[in-house]
């Protein structure tokens, strides 16, 4: 939080004293605001944004457009967000992983479902496919997804250093567990579409992989399979570029269990990522791994920094992380939220940065993408009133500054100059040397100055205005 400190007696409003400016945030203090809505026709819902060589935001929603089956979505740094592809079954459906730009500027994803091996209209039972778009919109399907060689893409796809793409599906391959679910496959497939079954999963070296791959430094792959390993809570792995697989780690609850984000390989020398669930509190956790695959839990997730993290970290300096969360996280108004925005150093320090709830947004499940303005872009899942609030943003927070007192008939206001829409809190001590601030009122903005009023007493009270996460 941000805040400035005002001393005002109540019953001598004159006699009034400035403190400096404090914070007890790191010094890049965020701030949450909505930049896009999603009305159906551009999509229902965001995920993973991708910063084209155009300039724009480019990212696929898993619903609305044309057929009601997803689109593929550009966001200009103005804030207008609109379809430019929408897929009809065919060529795909309900795309969650994101887009990755190749080599020869056009667009690439896959979609959990659709293709070629739909029956009539009922796309529910496809297994996904591999599609390129052009900026401009115009859709290809590259490959359909035939259960043997794969079914249900959920990651983004990887590149890699000769423009082909390598990529990980849910589900599909040669291998299934007792109740019959195929355990995914790695694959293949270059810009023209020729596609190749690199491995099939087979329980003990992982099975359900739900994350995007990693080169690593040594032009190996690297990932997360969300089961398997030694204890089947999940495991991280290594792939060489001819398809042998190696277990690196595996998850026992207690480090974690059930990763499903991808890894991030830092200036450290280290490998970086996130676990949905395990941990003291069962919210999932933060992990570091040495390339020769010892593994160290950093932080266990809880209610108030938020739980289930679903998506990859993203390094925003040598020792921090910025991630986010299904669930959890504290509003403002100290509710429960739905899903934050939370930092992590590489030594395990961790803290929520924003919440998220109905009227902001729930459910990010994006890796967050840095905008050449500086932001932080990401989608969320819904919320946010009609239309719903789509993509999100987050910047610089501005502290806020007590700028005019006031007293009208034993009434004090405080005005501060203010964000729309960012919610602040106004405490008070009776004294300076008071052991605890206690809070008096919260307010969000709708302006850009924004007051509360006090009743004076006989005693003095100094306020601060603080910024809420």
């Amino acid at each position: 939080m941000i805040m400035k400190h005002l001393a005002v007696p109540a019953t001598w409003f004159l006699t009034i004293f400035l403190q400096t400016a404090q914070t007890n945030l790191h010094a890049g203090a965020l701030m949450l605001t909505t930049v896009a809505r999603f009305d159906g026709t551009n999509g229902t819902s965001g995920t993973s944004l991708l910063l084209a060589e155009d300039g724009n935001f480019y990212g696929v929603s898993e619903g609305g457009g044309t057929y009601q089956l997803g689109t593929v979505f550009r966001l200009t740094p103005a804030g207008d967000l609109s379809a430019i592809a929408s897929f009809d079954g065919t060529n795909g459906a309900n795309a969650h992983g994101g887009l990755i730009q190749g080599v020869d500027g056009n667009l690439y994803g896959a979609a959990d479902y659709g293709g070629s091996q739909n029956s009539g209209s009922v796309f529910s039972s496809t297994f996904g496919t591999i599609y390129k778009v052009t900026t401009n919109g115009n859709i290809t399907t590259l490959h359909s997804f035939n259960k043997l060689d794969g079914a249900y893409p959920f990651a983004k796809l990887t590149l890699a250093p000769d423009g082909s793409f390598y990529g990980t599906t849910l589900q599909g391959g040669a291998y299934t567990n007792a109740s019959g679910a195929r355990l995914g496959t790695i694959f293949r497939v270059t810009t023209n579409g020729e596609f190749t079954l690199m491995l099939s999963f087979n329980g003990t070296n992982g099975a359900f992989p739900a994350s995007e791959l990693l080169e690593g430094p040594a032009g190996d792959f690297y990932g997360t399979a969300s089961r398997g390993g030694s204890a089947d809570q999940g495991l991280v792995f290594k792939m060489t570029t001819k398809g042998v697989l190696t277990t690196l780690a595996s998850f026992d609850s207690t480090n974690g269990r059930s990763p499903e984000g991808g890894l991030v390989f830092h200036s450290d020398g280290f490998f970086y990522g996130t676990t949905r669930y395990g941990g003291v509190a069962d919210g999932g956790t933060v992990f570091r791994m040495s390339t020769n695959g010892i593994l160290t839990s950093l932080a266990a997730l809880d209610a108030r920094t938020g739980i289930e993290p679903r998506a990859t970290l993203l390094p925003v300096s040598d020792s921090l992380f910025y991630g986010t969360a299904q669930q959890g996280g504290i509003l403002p108004n100290g509710q429960p939220g739905i899903g934050s925005v939370f930092q992590v150093t590489t030594n395990g320090v961790r803290s929520q940065i924003v919440s998220f709830g109905i009227t902001r947004g729930t459910q990010p499940l994006c890796q967050l993408c840095k905008g050449n303005d500086g932001g932080y872009y990401g989608g969320v899942f819904s919320g946010g009133g009609v239309p719903a609030i789509g993509v999100i943003r987050l910047e610089d927070a501005i502290a806020p500054s007590i700028q005019t007192v006031s007293k009208t008939n034993n009434v004090l206001t405080l005005k501060w100059n203010s964000v729309p829409g960012q919610t602040y809190g106004v405490d008070y001590l009776p004294t300076l040397d008071a052991p605890a601030w206690i809070n008096f009122s919260s307010r969000t903005a709708v302006t850009t100055n924004t007051s509360v009023q006090d009743v004076a007493g006989a005693s003095q009270r100094f306020y601060r205005v603080v910024l809420l996460p």
